[in-house]
């Protein structure tokens, strides 16, 4: 990815996470268009980040790393000792004066989880799924969730689950029980745990995981409702810190990054859920189908994944969102070609359509007719 001659080469070595990864590097690569003087060079697999890698890298000219890989605090002790500038992206590592530090905002996951677990019935159970050795980051999501437990909840039971012995912890848990897993992975395990001991999820236990990780969290026997990140903004902001230690400048050692979005699925307990999402939805329907309203728009607004839309309006209302759409800018067209003198492409484009061609053959399969016809009745 040259820059120009008098570009900086910067290594990149990230955990291949497919959803993390690939918006960390969205934002790495939107900084360093902006900045127009960078080379970058993307390691397959950051766990591979060893001292005597660095060592290699530095010999042929790297000049500063970005880091977000875990299990690498050899190599990044290495870059240290080098005193080549290096950016973290989660990770607990020590600092130097070149280095700078971004981390996700763990109490700002936290709120959102205990809001989710709390906003529909009164649940006075609670717990957290760890990660595997309890990380830093692991423990200060348990410590933060715990403390927006008690605030929301002061007389609820708080547990941290251990992976051992889940199954038989959910069992002794008053139910309902809300469980804040680590990451998705970890609320993969925690719905694992349910099934095994028969408990109903979400009706016994509501769960709730951390990164969206949508391959995994839609394909799972519930799928898990998930708290995305601001990952594109991580690497963005780790990208500008990379750019402002290799111009020498005074970089903040720590910076702190929110919330994406939050993907509701079926692992979290909504008794009404599917009719008050559909009528939602509906009502954004007839709002905005004309203004050019589409199926990902509408999933963003509701803060819901849209696998669970399109499943919700299949049990609702027998078609899928798409459908609706459509038939509502068709029935506008209708109306606005019986009412009016615009000039069919014009309504065609007032209505949300892209051309006149677009809605030619879906008006003559709605109402069996052309709309030159329908306009000259």
């Amino acid at each position: 990815m040259k820059r120009g001659p008098s570009s900086k080469l910067v290594l990149i070595a990230l955990d291949r996470s497919i959803t993390s990864r690939t918006k960390k590097l969205r934002g790495i690569f939107r900084a360093a268009d902006e900045s127009g003087m960078i080379e970058l060079k993307i390691m397959d697999d950051g766990r591979d980040l060893s001292p005597e890698f660095v060592d290699q890298q530095t010999s042929i000219g790297v000049q500063a790393f970005i880091v977000g890989a875990s299990g690498v605090g050899a190599g990044v002790s290495r870059i240290c000792e080098n005193r080549i500038p290096v950016v973290t992206i989660s990770q607990p590592y020590p600092l130097w004066e070149k280095s700078c530090a971004i981390h996700t905002d763990n109490a700002a996951l936290s709120r959102e989880a205990a809001h989710i677990l709390t906003a529909h019935r009164q649940t006075d159970s609670f717990a957290y799924f760890p990660a595997l050795g309890n990380p830093q980051w692991s423990t200060e999501r348990a410590e933060a969730f715990a403390r927006e437990i008690a605030r929301r909840r002061p007389h609820a039971s708080m547990s941290v689950l251990d992976p051992d012995t889940a199954a038989d912890e959910l069992c002794r848990c008053r139910k309902p029980v809300g469980v804040l897993a680590a990451n998705d992975t970890y609320a993969a395990e925690v719905l694992k745990a349910a099934e095994e001991t028969g408990l109903d999820v979400p009706r016994d236990v509501s769960i709730v995981g951390i990164d969206n990780e949508q391959l995994l969290c839609e394909n799972l026997s519930t799928p898990i409702t998930s708290i995305e990140p601001d990952f594109e903004r991580e690497g963005y902001e780790a990208m500008r810190a990379a750019l402002g230690l290799l111009a020498g400048k005074r970089v903040a050692r720590r910076i702190h990054c929110g919330i994406s979005k939050v993907i509701a699925r079926s692992s979290t307990y909504n008794p009404k859920s599917a009719e008050t999402l559909v009528s939602r939805a509906l009502e954004v329907i007839e709002e905005k189908a004309t203004s050019g309203l589409t199926v990902s728009d509408l999933c963003a607004h509701l803060r819901v994944s849209r696998c669970l839309l399109d499943m919700r309006f299949r049990e609702q209302k027998k078609r899928s969102p798409k459908e609706l759409i459509i038939m509502r800018r068709l029935e506008t067209l209708k109306t606005m070609l019986q009412s009016t003198d615009i000039p069919i492409a014009e309504a065609c484009s007032r209505c949300g359509f892209g051309s006149e061609n677009h809605p030619k053959k879906l008006f003559l399969q709605r109402f069996g007719t052309t709309m030159r016809e329908w306009r000259r009745c």
